[in-house]
């Protein structure tokens, strides 16, 4: 009687205990899939990184950063409304989380929708003092507004938190030019040139010409 009752308590832990063992299989799962898909983000492979990071949200619908990097890949694919869509839906499962604003914020700038992208910037900012790209990319913003003066106080700030960050650079020296604050946009250029990653050289051509008509000539450090 006594292992009988031993075995039935058992098994009804073991019940107990097998939805929270499929919760954290579907969990590992998910994050297997999330894995897949940002390898097949970074090597261009973005049908095959839309699928897999589709299977993680499946088996995860509350997967933030599932969807967050699916928005990545439509942001790449220049699908810009799957993008907001995905970054928007990450959103609501994390609302703390800066990078979700900063990059749904990325999309609306490249559609030249310059108040939403202020407005997310700024969410990620209140989120995160600390994020040098997010007071970089809020410059942009408010040079491609024609607020300069905001431009070069958060291209200034963003230089305080990270000072080889070459966006900053760029957007302070335009700002700069813009209002005729020429010695400081030179500065700023050459630090822009000096601190470009691979990915800028098309800006860093038309830098180094900016510069060279004004008889500068600056050598990028390695």
């Amino acid at each position: 009687m006594k292992r009988w009752f031993f075995f039935t308590g058992l098994v009804a832990v073991l019940a107990l205990l097998a939805p929270l063992q499929v919760s954290h299989a579907a969990e590992k799962s998910a994050k297997h899939y999330l894995g897949l898909g940002a390898e097949h983000m970074q090597a261009g492979r973005y049908p095959q990184a839309i699928e897999e990071l589709s299977r993680a949200i499946q088996l995860d619908p509350d997967y933030d950063e599932a969807y967050r990097q699916r928005g990545n890949v439509y942001f790449r694919q220049g699908d810009h409304d799957k993008a907001i869509a995905d970054y928007s839906e990450a959103l609501r499962l994390a609302p703390k989380n800066a990078s979700n604003y900063a990059n749904r914020a990325l999309v609306y700038l490249e559609q030249g929708k310059l108040d939403e992208a202020l407005t997310d910037f700024t969410a990620a900012i209140n989120l995160d003092p600390k994020y040098a790209k997010g007071y970089s990319r809020r410059g942009r913003v408010y040079y491609q507004k024609g607020e300069y003066d905001k431009a070069i106080a958060d291209c200034n700030k963003a230089l305080e938190l990270d000072p080889k960050l070459a966006e900053a650079y760029f957007y302070k020296a335009l700002a700069c030019e813009q209002t005729d604050r020429i010695p400081e946009a030179l500065e700023s250029f050459k630090h822009f040139v000096e601190y470009a990653p691979p990915e800028y050289e098309a800006h860093t051509k038309i830098i180094r010409d900016k510069l060279k008509q004004y008889g500068e000539t600056p050598q990028k450090t390695n």
